[in-house]
C-alpha cells in the first residue's frame, strides 16, 4: 500500500486567504446619517455600509473565499478634524454580527491599535506594539480571555498594527499562546522571496508564521481620460499587470500560499485615502481571484490554513504491508491533513470504514485522526 500527506488539503496546488485589516466598530456621519462606504465596518449591513457593498460587489460573486477580519478589541483613533460626525454601534452587536457572516474568522490585532501625538505640529502615529512592554503581559491574557469567554470563540493568531514591534511583543506572541502570526509584508509583499513559505517562530519554534504576500489593489487598473501622462501611465499599468499575473502564476506554480492583504477603512480621518483598502480596491479583487477560479485552490482562514500546514508538519506515517499508522505530534490537539493513497478505503480498528475520493489517479482521505488503519480493498 501506499499512503502519503497532501501539501494542501483535498490535494490542492495550493491554499488562498483573504486577509482584511482594522475592522473597527465606527462609521463616518454627515447630517446624522451613514456616509456611504466610508465606514471601518461599523456600519454592519447597513444600506450604505461599506461592508453591504463589499459583499454585494465582490463576496457574493466568489462564494468559495475564506478569510481573517483583523480586530483591534478597543477604541481607535477619532480625529474630528473634518468636521465627520462618527456613528458607534453597540460593540457586542458589532462582534456578533461580524461572527455571523459566515466565511471569515476573527483574529487578534492589538488593542488600541494606534495612537496619534502631535510632535511640533506633525502628526505622530504611534502603534501599540512598538514600545509595548513583558509587565503588560497579564493585561494583554485577560482581555483576551474575556472576549474569548464572551463570544465563545478561540483567537488562534493575528497581525501586528502596521507591523510595528519591539523585541518584548515578540516574546509576548509567544506567551499569549497563539498557534498563528502574521509575518512582516515588507519582507515579500508582491515580490518572490524566501518569506513566502511559512516557517515557525518564537524562543521555542511553536508559533508558525504565515506569509503576506500579494496586495489586494494590485490589478487596479483606473485612469482618468485627463490625466496629462495618460498613454506613459496606462502602458506602466498594463507592464505591471503582467507582472503581477506572472507573480501569481508563480505562486501557484510552486505551491506557495496565496494571503492577500487588504484593509476595511478607506477613508482616514485626515481625509486621506487608505491604501490597500476593499473600496477603491474591488474591481482589482475582482480580477485576481477569476485568475484564481482556473487553479486547484483550497481557500480557507488563516487559522485553518495554519492548522493544515502545522497538521502536515508534525504528522507522521508508517506503512507496513495493508497497515497506516497515523501519529499526531503538533499543538492543536488533533490533525487536520488530507492523505492520498492507492486504495480506496481503510478501517481503523473499531471496524469505520473511510472512503476516499478519487482524484489525480489516487484516492484522497480529509481529515483522518491519528490512529492505526487498515486497507480495504486491493490496490489499484
Amino acid at each position: 500500500m501506499k499512503i502519503e500527506k497532501c501539501k494542501y488539503y483535498n490535494d490542492a496546488q495550493t491554499a488562498c486567504s483573504l486577509m482584511i485589516d482594522d475592522l473597527v466598530p465606527i462609521a463616518l456621519c454627515t447630517k446624522n446619517k451613514l456616509k456611504p462606504n466610508v465606514d471601518w465596518g461599523g456600519g454592519m449591513g447597513n444600506s450604505n455600509s461599506l461592508y453591504s457593498y463589499f459583499y454585494q460587489s465582490f463576496l457574493s460573486l466568489f462564494p468559495e473565499i475564506r478569510g481573517t477580519f483583523f480586530l483591534p478589541f478597543s477604541e481607535h483613533i477619532v480625529n474630528n478634524s473634518n468636521g465627520y460626525s462618527f456613528y458607534n454601534p453597540n460593540f457586542d452587536d458589532f462582534v456578533k454580527y461580524y461572527l455571523g457572516v459566515g466565511n471569515f474568522e476573527l483574529a487578534f490585532h492589538g488593542t488600541y491599535h494606534t495612537r496619534l501625538d502631535i510632535l511640533h505640529g506633525k502628526a505622530n502615529y504611534k502603534y501599540e506594539f512598538a514600545s509595548v512592554q513583558m509587565e503588560e503581559l497579564e493585561y494583554y491574557k485577560g482581555i483576551i480571555s474575556d472576549f474569548e469567554r464572551k463570544y465563545n470563540i478561540h483567537l488562534q493568531g493575528g497581525k501586528y498594527p502596521g507591523y510595528i514591534r519591539n523585541e518584548a511583543a515578540d516574546l509576548m506572541i509567544e506567551k499569549l499562546g497563539f498557534l498563528w502570526w502574521s509575518n512582516d509584508q515588507r519582507l515579500m509583499i508582491n515580490k518572490k522571496s524566501e518569506h513566502n513559505k511559512h516557517y515557525y517562530w518564537g524562543i521555542d519554534q511553536q508559533v508558525l508564521l504565515l506569509p503576506v504576500n500579494l496586495n489586494g489593489r494590485s490589478l487596479c487598473m483606473k485612469l482618468l481620460q485627463s490625466d496629462k501622462k495618460y498613454v506613459y501611465n496606462r502602458l506602466k499599468q498594463i507592464l505591471q499587470r503582467e507582472k503581477i499575473v506572472n507573480y501569481i502564476s508563480y505562486l501557484v506554480d510552486n505551491g506557495l500560499i496565496l494571503t492577500i492583504q487588504e484593509h476595511f477603512q478607506n477613508l482616514r480621518f485626515d481625509g486621506k485615502i487608505q491604501h490597500p483598502n476593499v473600496y477603491t480596491d474591488v474591481f482589482s479583487l475582482i480580477d485576481i481571484f477569476k485568475l484564481l477560479r482556473g487553479c486547484d485552490i483550497y481557500y480557507g482562514t488563516n487559522s485553518e490554513i495554519a492548522h493544515y500546514l502545522e497538521s502536515y508538519d508534525y504528522t507522521s506515517i508508517y506503512v507496513e504491508n495493508e497497515y497506516v499508522k497515523i501519529t499526531y505530534n503538533g499543538r492543536w490537539g488533533r490533525p487536520f491533513l488530507s492523505l492520498k493513497s492507492d486504495v480506496s478505503a481503510l478501517r481503523d480498528m473499531k471496524g469505520n470504514i473511510y472512503e476516499g475520493k478519487y482524484k489525480n489517479g489516487m484516492w484522497i482521505f480529509n481529515e483522518l485522526m491519528d490512529g492505526e488503519y487498515k486497507a480495504c480493498q486491493c490496490s489499484l
